[in-house]
């Protein structure tokens, strides 16, 4: 915890350094590792009061279990006081885990046993203990067992797989739990590996999930919100009183890049990209909500600072190329932060897959229904297409950037020859990438490839072509391409929707044929 206090000092002093010194990318850097080892050591030390308060309470002969207990270990089952003796009842539940891989793309699924003890309190207040894992120790667990058999609790089991579920949870969720009486004459199998298709998706409960929504507008109001407030009012500051300053750095476009660490357009561009990085919370909600955050994060970001030069223009002259020099860095911005919303939503894909209370049987096992394995985001084939997309929008933005400045212009046709392969890569890729043949998929989904398709086009162009006055005639032409690209989409789409609920709906009927009268 000091060596982090200490990494963060110096992180500031740093700043400070190269600040004084104009080395602004360094600057930033050193600003962001400070700010970043001040959170972890304010974090580590919040953990350690805790857990150390708890210790000492419970080392104390008269501690009793006041509130629902989380993370009990193994051994310390039979070490709680339970006052009076009132457990009421045990259930032997699951919890299943994911552990990404180290060498390569994946994760590796775990599956282990919890035990959650019910109990009333001195003022007859029904309570709840959750424990950790029992993982290897397993004669713990058969100690567990038979001390609470021998005091004659009743011992329920259910499948469900409960780690997203805390102790204060069940106070409403414990009675709805499918459950049944525990049979001795049926093993658990307890921390072992199991195949992505036997994990056990998390049950949330209803209670769970409204916690979840409660704690995401908590944390909106405490930090996320001022955050993006204060990162919106740091740009806009910057356009009116330091942009202006800027000189445009020879044999680089505009003052976009430099080739060193002086570079304050290089300082702001990482400061915007690590703040939405933060602040953005990209990783939340459906992929059609989330999708749209970047471009309207974009848009914002770009309003922000023409407004910063236009009040800048109050006080001192600012010349139209600081206008384009501040757009051309806002959408390559717009480039990366496609990377960094992939990054996150396949980093968080997990997290969002969870069971609901009405997809689960009498005994806890979860229901797969043909409708619910072909939702986005629920099976291998969703990663796989989105990083097909994400490589065929890199593809892309590389062609604009590096091969249409150089390319012939065939006349006759009004089109670039480097273009016509991208072109139909899009054409090829596009509807087996967004799913076209799925009900869940949107109207718009061929609109938008197209359109992503030519924002990152236009963004290589203006890298590729600074001049726009020479670059004008190719970004008409890749419109027109996009608008085309759209319009041929759209018959593809209505055909696979149209196979897909056809398909549909012949896996309906020989179920219903097979299913007993």
């Amino acid at each position: 915890m000091l060596i982090l206090a200490a990494a963060s000092a110096a992180g500031f002093g740093f700043s400070v350094y190269f600040g004084f010194r104009g080395v602004w990318v360094a600057a930033y850097l050193t600003l962001a590792l400070g700010i970043a080892f001040a959170a972890l050591a304010r974090m580590m030390y919040k953990w350690a009061f805790l857990f150390v308060r708890a210790y000492r309470d419970m080392q104390r002969p008269d501690w009793r279990p006041a509130k629902d207990l989380n993370g009990v270990a193994a051994r310390q089952l039979s070490e709680i006081p339970i006052p009076g003796g009132r457990a009421k009842e045990a259930l032997i539940a699951g919890e299943a885990w994911t552990q990404s891989r180290h060498k390569r793309i994946g994760y590796i699924y775990w599956t282990d046993t919890v035990l959650i003890l019910q109990y009333e309190d001195e003022e007859g207040t029904d309570r709840y203990l959750k424990s950790l894992p029992f993982r290897t120790d397993r004669e713990g667990f058969e100690d567990v067992l038979f001390q609470l058999r021998r005091e004659g609790i009743p011992l329920y089991r259910t499948e469900l797989n409960l780690i997203r579920m805390k102790a204060e949870d069940f106070r409403e969720e414990y009675a709805s739990l499918p459950k049944s009486l525990y049979d001795p004459g049926i093993p658990i199998e307890r921390h072992r590996k199991v195949r992505r298709e036997e994990f056990p998706l998390p049950w949330k409960s209803l209670s769970a999930e409204a916690r979840e929504r409660a704690a995401e507008r908590r944390n909106d109001k405490r930090f996320y919100r001022p955050v993006r407030i204060g990162g919106f009012l740091v740009n806009f500051l910057i356009a009116l009183l330091w942009i202006p300053l800027w000189e445009p750095i020879p044999g680089t476009n505009g003052f976009l890049w430099a080739d060193d660490f002086d570079s304050a357009s290089g300082a702001l561009a990482l400061f915007n990209l690590t703040w939405f990085a933060v602040a953005g919370r990209y990783w939340r909600g459906s992929l059609g909500r989330a999708g749209l955050k970047v471009p309207l994060d974009v848009l914002k970001l770009i309003a922000v600072h023409m407004i910063g030069l236009a009040g800048a223009g109050l006080y001192r002259s600012v010349e139209g190329d600081y206008y384009m020099n501040m757009l051309l860095l806002d959408l390559t911005l717009g480039v990366f932060l496609i990377g960094v919303f992939a990054f996150e939503r396949l980093s968080t894909a997990q997290e969002r897959r969870f069971v609901s209370p009405d997809s689960v049987d009498a005994n806890g096992l979860e229901v797969r229904t043909s409708e619910k394995e072909e939702q986005p985001g629920s099976g291998r084939f969703d990663t796989l297409s989105s990083i097909v997309f994400l490589l065929l929008l890199a593809a892309n933005f590389l062609m604009g950037w590096l091969l249409l400045p150089n390319a012939a212009l065939d006349s006759e046709n009004g089109v670039y020859d480097i273009t016509t392969p991208f072109l139909l890569a899009a054409f090829l890729l596009l509807p087996v990438t967004g799913a076209y043949w799925r009900k869940s998929t949107k109207l718009w989904a061929p609109l938008n490839g197209a359109v992503f398709l030519f924002g990152v086009q236009f963004v290589g162009t203006l890298l590729g072509m600074p001049d726009y006055a020479e670059a004008d005639e190719i970004r008409h032409i890749l419109f027109y391409s996009a608008v085309l690209l759209a319009i041929g989409l759209y018959p593809v789409f209505i055909v696979m929707r149209t196979a897909g609920y056809l398909s549909r709906r012949s896996r309906e009927r020989r179920k219903e044929r097979k299913a007993p009268q």
